[in-house]
């Protein structure tokens, strides 16, 4: 009985390292190299300077089979995983990726094909030694990709399809747009800062974050909203700051939108954890929840839970110091981040 139980353990083991081995030898002749995911956080500029790119020429298409799931973009010999660098500029919904060692004008008789049922259009520039490829996409898209016998593959894949869990975290102001500037504080420079500090506590979690800025950048109202729209976020906060013609009135202040009712787990609900965990956090006075102002278009065109926490009075003497002390911007951030973990906690979404 040993003797066939050493036998049978014996010729399993060969099966195995048969099966072992085929599979090494499948990859090695298929080439078959996986590429990290895409940088996700918002990109702005890229690797190389924009200007520096030109306006790029226009990549060559062919339709491929309805039922390929890959956009395929054939490559150079000798092109490794890591000469490719992908960037996911999902607020102008682009996607660029950096090719390093690729021939000047590869791409003039070359062709991408595959399913291109998501690219609206792609164009191709050389930078250095690289070339940059840019495809903008339909909608707002993550990206599985490889590399097969000199093809990169790249999978366009709705957010949903790869996070359990989405926010989207927006920056008031920006750019051209400096917001509210009095005693000291300029709102789009104190709203970014808060959001950067709850940018380093949610990389800590399995939450996946997207941000409508993360730099000194221009970003319209409809591109905020549509964000959030697009990536079908679970909640949607928007950090802004507040003034008023009375130098005495101060406190935080989230508002809603009270005419998108979503069963559960809602706006009124959001801004509700909103309120209370960054009162507490801070120690200092909320003046409570308020409907959406007229105009605001964020909050009313939002087709997800979303709140707007106005995180104090720069008019204020007072609330204007606070607001330049660091530790109280990343109590503002801290509070922000605590109410985010209460919903998924209480709501199990």
């Amino acid at each position: 009985m040993r003797t066939g139980l050493r036998i049978r353990t014996f010729i399993y083991a060969l099966l195995y390292c048969a099966a072992a081995m085929g599979g090494m030898i499948y990859y090695a002749d298929h080439k078959i190299i996986m590429i990290d995911n895409v940088a996700q956080d918002q990109v702005t500029g890229g690797m190389q300077d924009s200007e520096n790119t030109g306006m790029g020429r226009q990549l060559r298409f062919k339709q491929g089979e309805e039922s390929d799931d890959y956009l395929w973009i054939p490559l150079d010999a000798g092109v490794k995983a890591e000469d490719v660098t992908m960037e996911n500029h999902y607020m102008d919904r682009e996607i660029w990726i950096y090719i390093r060692g690729m021939s000047e004008n590869y791409y003039d008789k070359e062709a991408v094909f595959g399913n291109i049922s998501q690219v609206e259009s792609g164009t191709y520039d050389y930078v250095r030694d690289t070339v940059l490829l840019k495809f903008r996409l339909l909608d707002v898209y993550e990206c599985r990709s490889f590399i097969e016998d000199n093809y990169l593959h790249i999978e366009f894949v709705p957010p949903r399809e790869m996070f359990d869990k989405i926010v989207v975290i927006d920056a008031g102001c920006g750019g051209t747009d400096e917001g509210i500037s009095a005693d000291g504080v300029t709102e789009k420079e104190f709203t970014l800062d808060i959001v950067k500090r709850l940018k380093l506590l949610l990389e800590q979690t399995d939450i996946k974050a997207y941000y409508t800025r993360t730099d000194d950048a221009d970003v319209s109202a409809e591109g905020r909203v549509y964000l959030a729209n697009a990536v079908c976020a679970d909640m949607f906060i928007s950090i802004r700051l507040n003034e008023s013609g009375d130098a005495s009135v101060y406190g935080t202040e989230t508002f809603y939108n009270k005419d998108y009712f979503i069963p559960g787990f809602g706006s009124v609900e959001l801004a509700d954890m909103v309120e209370r965990n960054v009162v507490t956090e801070i120690s200092g006075r909320g003046n409570g929840l308020f409907p959406a102002k007229e105009g605001d278009m964020i909050l009313q065109e939002a087709r997800v839970p979303a709140a707007v926490l106005c995180a104090g009075y720069a008019t204020n003497e007072r609330e204007a110091g606070l607001l330049q002390e660091e530790a109280y911007r990343e109590r503002i951030a801290k509070g922000l981040y605590l109410a985010i973990l209460e919903a998924y906690e209480q709501y199990g979404f």
